[in-house]
Order: structure tokens, then C-alpha cells, then sequence
């Protein structure tokens, strides 16, 4: 899923509304819906969802875009506006190989390295080539390539672990990710 927001909310890579997003990360819990994996760009942000059907996945995102548009309208004294620029955007996966190249990409999207997507100066400034997006769920991510070990995934963590086979097992027949791969590269 990608959701969009409107021209005058772009740096959601900023502290304030970074944690907004975080705290409605780790609210959104809805039976049949888990948010797995997650990155916030400047004015975007990526998430890896599952659901166990197509009302469950409108409803879940429906939640999610109300409680970015609340929590951040609320963070910055309004009443309300416009926060989220269009409806989300969704892509099903169905092959290990596209779950991969998808983890990928979200969880390595930005990295303040100009040889990564997106580079920028901003939270993820103070990273490097060979460490984690702070502005994103890698350090709760088991499948790093030589990584050390993710932190636990608890009731009041900003993702869920996945339970579709896909997304917990099968992708990784097409070998662990590594930190300083460049997503969408060669």
C-alpha cells in the first residue's frame, strides 16, 4: 500500500509527525488486518498489509488514513484539513520472488546514503549505508542478511508478524535481504 499526502504535509520524515504515524502504527489493531512492515517517506508512506478479505482491507486502511489525518491535524492545532492527497494506492502480492523484492524496497527505501532512493537530511540522517531506516519497522524484520536479531514483535509494537505463509516463510527462497541493497537497482 502506498498512501499519499497532500503537498503541505510533506516531511512526514520529521520528528513530530513521524510519531504520529508511529502511534497510529501501533494502534491499528483490527481483527483480520495487520500492518507487517512499514516505511515513511517524505510524502508518502509504504506499508506491507495483509488481510483476510477485500471489506477487511478497505475498512483497515479507511482506519488508518482517519487516524493519520486526526493525529496529525491534532499535533499541529487543527481542527481540521486535508491530510491524506488521494486514496490509497494497493498492489497484491503473489509470487515469493515479488514479496521479496517488495520487503525490499519498503524497508530499504530510504537511507540518508545518496546511492539509496529518496536521500535526504532529515531523521534518517544520522544513518549510513549499513544500518536501518529509523523512519521505518527494519529493526522488527527477521530477514536480514547477517543482521543480528530483530526486536521482538510485542502487542504495542508499530507491526504485526505476518501469518500468511507468503509473507512469513516462502520469499525467502530467493535469499535474505541485505542491508545496503539498493532497492529497484540492476
Amino acid at each position: 500500500m502506498t498512501i499519499r499526502v497532500v503537498q503541505q504535509m510533506r516531511s512526514l520524515r520529521k520528528r513530530k509527525k513521524y510519531k504520529v504515524l508511529y502511534d497510529v502504527f501501533c494502534k491499528t489493531r483490527r481483527p483480520g488486518f495487520r500492518i507487517c512492515q512499514y516505511s515513511v517517506q517524505d510524502d508518502h508512506i509504504h506499508l506491507i498489509v495483509e488481510a483476510t478479505n477485500r471489506a477487511t482491507m478497505t475498512a483497515g486502511m479507511r482506519s488508518v488514513n482517519i487516524r493519520i489525518g486526526k493525529g496529525i491535524n491534532r499535533a499541529f492545532g487543527r481542527k481540521s484539513g486535508k491530510v491524506i492527497g488521494q486514496r490509497y494506492h494497493e498492489e497484491h502480492l503473489g509470487s515469493p520472488r515479488q514479496v521479496r523484492n517488495t520487503l525490499a524496497y519498503v524497508l530499504n527505501n530510504y537511507i540518508a546514503n545518496n546511492s539509496r532512493r529518496h536521500g535526504g537530511k532529515d531523521i534518517g540522517a544520522a544513518g549510513g549505508p549499513d544500518s536501518f531506516d529509523p523512519c521505518s519497522s527494519a529493526e522488527y524484520f527477521s530477514g536480514w542478511k547477517g543482521a543480528k536479531d530483530p526486536v521482538p514483535i510485542t502487542p504495542d509494537a508499530p507491526v504485526s508478524a505476518p501469518r500468511t505463509l507468503l509473507l512469513r516463510k516462502l520469499w525467502r527462497r530467493h535469499q535474505l535481504i541485505e542491508l545496503n541493497a539498493v532497492p529497484g537497482a540492476g
